[in-house]
């Protein structure tokens, strides 16, 4: 289970990005009080649920892994090329200088949005924004 769960947390930190993994979190935490409480189909547990599942629906791939020594080591991600993931190697590389901006860098809210705006620029490609 610690693998399983190793893998999930690293397909976690490809898709989400602070705020949501932060929600998400808190989520997790509530969801486990309700459960072990035995409020299975409590308002609040059934809206936490239908909230993860928002979230489950937009990770997806495969994560390699090699274990040493009882640790789980990162070898990467495949199959998600296309996926609404937080990394675009556009980007990431500044040998593509057409792709940053460096006025980004001059004002720390629209540094702050830029993961917001990757996301929203894979997940909703027809605003063209």
């Amino acid at each position: 289970m610690e693998v399983l769960g190793q893998a999930f947390e690293f397909l976690l930190q490809l898709y989400l990005d602070r705020r949501a993994r932060e929600l998400y979190e808190t989520l997790s935490r509530f969801l486990a009080v309700q459960i072990y409480q035995g409020y299975w189909y409590d308002l609040g547990t059934t809206a936490a649920l239908d909230a993860i599942a928002r979230y489950a629906s937009l990770v997806s791939g495969t994560v390699i892994l090699r274990l040493s020594k009882g640790q789980v080591i990162f070898e990467g991600i495949e199959g998600v090329e296309d996926a609404p993931t937080l990394y675009s190697e556009d980007d990431a590389s500044m040998e593509r200088a057409g792709s940053f901006d460096h006025a980004d860098a001059e004002g720390f809210l629209r540094v702050l949005g830029v993961p917001a705006r990757n996301f929203a620029n894979r997940m909703f490609p027809h605003l063209d924004r």
